[in-house]
């Protein structure tokens, strides 16, 4: 990976830290009246869980079907960024797809989210690379499992607030999040 500061080309030593590793995402199922309320909810949701400011969100996709007279179908995607130092950040995505009836307003939604913590230090020689190297491997490293266990900790109370939204039981909390 390449960035260009000032003409000269700069390299980066990147780490990406996937917070729900082996599973892909974690998903909230839903199924009763006004599935729908997700996407209304989402900015502040997102804002209040990962305490963040709404330039840091991000509205992908937002995609809402009425063709059938009776069903409506919906999809949407949301992506945040929470800067944690000069060399890392918090990237989470959230994706929901659903349907409701149009005449009950009964449906089902499905919400998947997940988060990244992104750390790169850019280098400009082999020498600087395994300075870089060393400075992660002794110092940086423990600053990014700080910010996995506060993330994860963020990425639960989202979960939470989308449980609240639908008046669902809570998760259980993974042991190495508390």
């Amino acid at each position: 990976m390449f960035e260009w500061f000032f003409g000269s080309p700069t390299k980066k030593y990147s780490i990406k830290a996937d917070l729900f590793y082996p599973n892909e995402s974690k998903d909230i199922n839903y199924t009763g009246p006004n599935p729908t309320k997700i996407l209304f909810a989402i900015g502040s949701i997102l804002k209040q869980s990962f305490r963040i400011q709404g330039a840091d969100t991000y509205e992908d996709v937002f995609k809402w079907d009425v063709a059938n007279p009776t069903l409506i179908k919906f999809h949407a995607k949301w992506r945040c960024r929470k800067k944690l130092d000069d060399h890392s950040a918090f990237y989470g995505s959230i994706s929901c797809q659903g349907e409701m009836d149009k005449k009950t307003d009964e449906g089902w939604v499905k919400i998947g989210y997940k988060g990244n913590i992104d750390t790169g230090i850019p280098y400009t020689s082999a020498f600087d690379k395994a300075l870089k190297h060393l400075y992660f491997q002794k110092y940086h490293i423990k600053q990014l499992r700080s910010y996995t266990k506060k993330m994860m900790l963020l990425l639960y109370d989202f979960d939470k607030n989308v449980r609240d939204l639908y008046k669902l039981p809570d998760a259980p909390v993974r042991e190495e999040a508390r």
